[in-house]
């Protein structure tokens, strides 16, 4: 669960920042967020690539010489992006978490539900078919005692 509060943590504090680059974002937050402080840069880098995967945090680059040793790089800007924002507002990964759990436990209670109809429906197809044989035997039954009358009555079976 813990990640999942970094996460939600790090889309907290990108809605509030005005800061892009990774550099100074962890500058940033080891000033304002005491629970993002503790966490490492390489586990805060993976954690934000995570919300950009997701689609909750935009990454741009810029391809730049480095001043001081006359070499390329590439600068990375993060910015959260509107589905962030949203997502943030209705809760982030720990209220999806939540209502994922809380939907796992109601699709475990519809199954068992289930499970008890599809048993009680077992139960009453077995009694349904003896009942049916009883009125067939008893059809028969009384099929033969009145066939046996009507004998009687023209006198074919004597009594």
């Amino acid at each position: 669960m813990e990640h999942l509060k970094i996460l939600d943590e790090i889309l907290r504090y990108l809605s509030k920042t005005e800061h892009t680059q990774f550099a100074y974002i962890r500058n940033d937050i080891n000033e304002k967020s005491s629970f993002l402080k503790a966490i490492d840069n390489a586990t805060l880098h993976s954690a934000i690539l995570k919300l950009v995967k997701d689609g909750f945090v935009n990454q741009e680059s810029e391809k730049t010489t480095d001043p001081l040793f006359n070499s390329p790089r590439t600068n990375n800007y993060y910015r959260i992006s509107f589905e962030g924002l949203f997502f943030i507002k209705e809760g982030g990964y720990e209220n999806q978490n939540q209502e994922t759990k809380k939907k796992e436990i109601e699709y475990g209670k519809i199954q068992s539900e289930q499970k008890r109809q599809a048993r009680n429906l077992v139960r009453l197809n077995y009694w349904l078919v003896v009942l049916t044989w009883v009125i067939a035997i008893g059809t028969f039954v009384a099929a033969l005692y009145y066939l046996m009358e009507i004998l009687k009555f023209f006198e074919i079976l004597s009594s």
